[in-house]
This record gives C-alpha cells, sequence and structure tokens, in this order.
C-alpha cells in the first residue's frame, strides 16, 4: 500500500499543476499551449499532467513534494481569491505574506533550470579561480564538478535565502492588454534602478538593491516582489503594465526558459513569433547564465585578483519603464564597494556573522 502511494507521487512537478493550470488552454484546465525550444514548434493542446516533472526529482520519501503540495494548496487558494478581486490582496498580504515569499523563493530554487543555473555557477567559479595556476591551467578544462542531488542542494539555498527577501514589498501587475507568458524557470528578475545608474554587474541577486522579482501566476496576472526603497506605486500592492512593459516581462521569461513557453490562447502564436525574432532570445544566447568578471589592482599586489560572478544580464531592454523610480533613491550614490546589497540585507548579513563568531 505504502509503495502505491510512493508510485502515484512518482510524477514530481518543479512548476505546480495549478499554476500551468491557470495558463491552460481548454475549460476542463487538462491542457495547455507551448513552444518547444528544440524543435521550434508550437504544440497546441499539450497535457498539463505531463509538462514540468521529473521522476523523484525531490527523493522517494516525498517528505519535500508533500511540503511542497501543502504550500501549493495554500498558495493556490491565496492567488485565486488576489485574482478575483485585488482589492482583497492587502487583507491577504497581512495573514499570508510569508508564504507569498517562500512559494516564490522556492519556485525559483526548484527548477531544473535554476539546478543547471547553480551548476554552471559553481564550475565557473572553480574554472576562474584556478585557471591562473600554472600546475593545473593546461587541463582544468576537461574537469566539470557534479552534484549528486542537485534538487536538494538548491532547495537548501533557499531555504537559507527565503528571509533575504522579507523587506520587498509584494504587489500584484496586470498588463495593459497584454498577456504574460510562463515558462518552465518561470521566476524572473530585473533591475531597472541598477541599469539606469550603470551598474557593471548584472544586480540580479535576491538581496540587490532595486531587484524586482516577477512570477506570471495567470495570463493576466504577474506576482511581483519589488524593493519598496527604489520604486513606488501609485497603489503600493497592485499595479498596470504598460504593453511595452509586458513585452519586456515576457522576452525575459523566454530568455529565462530552458524548453518550454506555456500560453493559453492559439491567437498568442503570432505574438510569440515576433518575440522570437529577437536574435538575443535564440538558444545560442539563452544557455550560459553565468558570468564572472575579474578585477586587479595591480598597485597593491599583482597576483591578487578579486572575481565577481553572478547572473547574466540580458543584452536587451529590460527596464521596465511603467513602475516610477523614487527619484531621491536614484539620486543617492551606489555603494564604494562591489556589492549593491540592500540595507536590509547587510544588517541581516552582519547578524549572521556575528551570531556565528558569538
Amino acid at each position: 500500500m505504502k509503495s502505491d502511494f510512493r508510485v502515484k507521487k512518482k510524477n514530481q512537478h518543479f512548476v505546480p499543476k495549478f499554476l500551468l493550470k491557470n495558463f491552460a488552454s481548454d475549460l476542463d484546465k487538462r491542457q495547455i499551449n507551448l513552444f518547444n525550444h528544440s524543435s521550434g514548434k508550437f504544440i497546441t493542446s499539450a497535457s498539463i499532467k505531463h509538462q514540468c516533472k521529473r521522476d523523484y526529482l525531490y527523493g522517494k520519501d516525498l517528505h519535500i513534494e508533500n511540503a511542497f503540495m501543502a504550500l501549493e494548496t495554500d498558495i493556490s487558494s491565496i492567488l485565486k481569491k488576489a485574482m478575483k478581486d485585488p482589492k482583497e490582496f492587502i487583507e491577504i498580504l497581512i495573514q499570508d505574506r510569508l508564504k507569498i515569499y517562500e512559494f516564490v523563493v522556492f519556485q525559483y530554487f526548484r527548477t531544473t533550470g535554476s539546478m543547471q543555473e547553480i551548476d554552471e555557477f559553481i564550475n565557473m567559479l572553480f574554472h576562474n579561480m584556478i585557471k591562473h595556476d600554472p600546475r593545473v591551467s593546461g587541463f582544468v578544462d576537461k574537469y566539470k564538478i557534479s552534484r549528486s542531488d542537485p534538487a536538494i542542494y538548491n532547495l537548501k539555498i533557499g531555504a537559507d535565502l527565503v528571509n533575504v527577501v522579507f523587506d520587498l514589498e509584494i504587489a500584484l501587475f496586470e498588463g495593459d492588454g497584454r498577456y504574460f507568458l510562463l515558462s518552465d524557470n518561470p521566476v524572473i528578475f530585473t533591475n531597472p534602478f541598477l541599469n539606469l545608474k550603470g551598474w557593471g554587474g548584472s544586480g540580479l541577486g535576491l538581496g540587490c538593491i532595486g531587484i524586482i522579482i516577477l512570477l506570471p501566476i495567470s495570463s493576466k496576472h504577474c506576482l511581483a516582489l519589488y524593493d519598496i526603497g527604489s520604486y513606488r506605486l501609485k497603489k503600493r500592492y497592485y499595479h498596470i503594465l504598460s504593453k511595452n512593459d509586458v513585452d519586456r516581462v515576457n522576452k525575459i521569461s523566454i530568455y529565462n526558459s530552458v524548453d518550454n513557453i506555456y500560453f493559453d490562447t492559439e491567437v498568442q502564436k503570432e505574438y510569440i513569433g515576433e518575440l522570437l525574432q529577437d536574435p538575443l532570445l535564440r538558444p545560442q544566447t539563452r544557455f550560459q547564465s553565468q558570468e564572472f568578471k575579474e578585477y586587479r589592482n595591480k598597485d597593491i599586489n599583482r597576483d591578487n585578483r578579486l572575481i565577481i560572478g553572478g547572473r547574466k544580464k540580458p543584452q536587451f531592454d529590460t527596464n521596465l519603464r511603467s513602475i516610477p523610480l523614487l527619484s531621491y533613491a536614484f539620486n543617492r550614490s551606489l555603494p564604494e564597494t562591489m556589492d549593491p546589497s540592500r540595507p536590509y540585507v547587510q544588517q541581516l548579513r552582519n547578524e549572521r556573522n556575528f551570531n556565528k563568531h558569538s
């Protein structure tokens, strides 16, 4: 009996079925339309059951799968209520703010795309750290670091970082006559503030000043976590994005996707086809998600190098212009160090270091 129960939960989704159903192409919410990158083809009425899943992705003991199912049940109800009446969102945030933070952060870390991203980061960091060592420089590229349980490893990172976003405000976005797309790697990032300030790095970390984290939750709605110290919405918890900004969000979703882009109506085929004309959204430009930069100060020590790595910033325009930037925030100076963390995150880090050594 116990074995049968495990078999029933063999297919473990890294994008929840309730989220895919919000983009369903049929009234019974069993099918969805998609664009597949590897084939370059649109597929209509694909089974939702077979999307974004792996056998026992989170382990056969089902502890993690059961925990996700409980969280998804709660979040599905919360988001359904918010989409039905955005005015209720304030009340929802009073009661369920922490669940939304948990859902968004774990959704980011639980996908196969995120696992590839962390693998890429580990290997690029390893290669950049030792490539200058003459003892190994000749054969370092022949080796690759792999993780035995990448899903579990990623979720441990997510658990450590959930509280990093606690200072971000939560809002519900709608599009002005334009529909959102969903990808198999659905949590996306943009940072208009640091982009406009000319920041040298990507500025796409969870703890960055000016970060905006987006998760489309239906073709008409997008969940947003944003830095309230950099942006000020007219309605703090609700905002309508311009058509051009929805286009930018959808382009980031395509850029961030691994295998598939999902949508509900066939009318969107032409729209997606137009977005895919951008050469910066072609597969060869999307596969490398990380970048590393090396800085040296020869005046101090010619052998010392500062290596900074992080998520690769898209080369197309990702600035959401219909989100108002605070004037006093834009006029403030960026930190002199290479750390663009928000004050709350810096304080959190200091407290962790203090507790570690106390």
